[in-house]
């Protein structure tokens, strides 16, 4: 229990919580970025079914609609701007 498919919105999560730590190029946050990237539909969305949050467990399940889109960009633009006051390159 408590384990479940990835979704754009939590990695995201993720990513900007690790890039604001300071690990915008370890590979876990490139690895975040790759699953973003793979997992944009054409139409530059990403696909979230399923419930992330929780208003009483078991009972009543929240779903953000715009998570799946708003905090994807975020991370992604988060990451871009890092790797380029690093002069890293955006892979």
């Amino acid at each position: 229990m408590g384990r479940g498919p990835s979704t754009a919105s939590q990695t995201a999560w993720a990513l900007m919580a690790l890039i604001a730590a300071g690990e915008a190029a370890s590979p876990e946050v490139q690895a975040g970025v790759r699953y973003l990237v793979e997992t944009q539909n054409p139409e530059g969305r990403w696909d979230e079914p399923w419930f992330t949050g929780t208003g009483f467990p078991s009972h009543f399940m929240i779903r953000y609609h715009l998570y799946r889109d708003c905090f994807p960009l975020m991370a992604l633009g988060m990451y871009a701007r890092e790797m380029e006051k690093a002069g890293g390159r955006i892979s």
